[in-house]
């Protein structure tokens, strides 16, 4: 088989502020855009596109938001941010104390690297179903590149993030996210058919078990999986 191509199996995602810390709990989660399919051509008559419909997704940025970030005087990571003032209420506290929570910047000893969290999990019955995060199109930024990452969802459930690297560490690095484009995208390894859920006491419970292990153990995810996955509900979707 040259082109893989699969019926679409239902995957859901869910929009849950109330797991994170401090103000962001108490965000309304309708900030949050719906996760959009990336627009795909389906009449051109190539097979290769046509295996790429119901995989490629964009998660919508909330903020329109300049985020600098890099090395300060001392040698350790710091950001700034600066809102289109256009948009939000720049006045207001809510909007300042929530980012935080949600913008962190590290040096994990390669490197600046910068991370603004989003609510969203994904969820799904369908075995080895996957997703790859990866650099969002027409997104601007200078002096960074995106940090791609995959993970199979079906027995976890991992909220995701858009992370960038430091290019050059002697200079800052921007990135201009705007509201309703993209700051994430999504690349599925099968074709999928995606959803909007409510937060269910099932899927709740469930992330119960892994949420902030990192906090926790190193690498709880790989040693703790077997345990956790024995955990898993039957069915997680409605």
């Amino acid at each position: 088989m040259i082109f893989r191509r699969n019926k679409p199996v239902p995957v859901q995602y869910v929009i849950d502020t109330r797991r994170f810390p401090g103000p962001v709990s108490s965000m309304p989660q309708g900030m949050f855009p719906n996760i959009e399919k990336q627009y795909s051509p389906l009449d051109v008559g190539c097979p290769a596109i046509a295996a790429a419909n119901n995989k490629l997704f964009d998660v919508l940025s909330p903020f329109s938001i300049d985020l600098t970030f890099g090395r300060d005087e001392s040698g350790g990571p710091y950001w700034s941010y600066k809102f289109d003032t256009q948009i939000h209420r720049d006045w207001s506290p809510s909007l300042h104390d929530v980012l935080p929570d949600l913008c962190i910047a590290s040096d994990n000893g390669n490197g600046i690297q910068m991370r603004m969290m989003l609510p969203y999990a994904l969820v799904t019955d369908e075995k080895d179903t996957s997703v790859m995060v990866v650099a969002p199109h027409g997104i601007k930024y200078e002096n960074c590149s995106f940090i791609s990452g995959e993970f199979i969802f079906t027995d976890w459930i991992s909220y995701f993030a858009s992370a960038w690297a430091v290019k050059d560490q002697s200079k800052p690095a921007v990135v201009h996210f705007e509201v309703g484009k993209p700051c994430v995208s999504l690349c599925f390894n099968k074709q999928v058919q995606l959803s909007y859920t409510e937060m269910t006491e099932t899927i709740h419970n469930y992330e119960g078990q892994m949420i902030n292990l990192p906090f926790y153990r190193n690498n709880g995810s790989d040693a703790l999986f077997d345990t956790i996955k024995s955990r898993r509900p039957k069915k997680l979707l409605k």
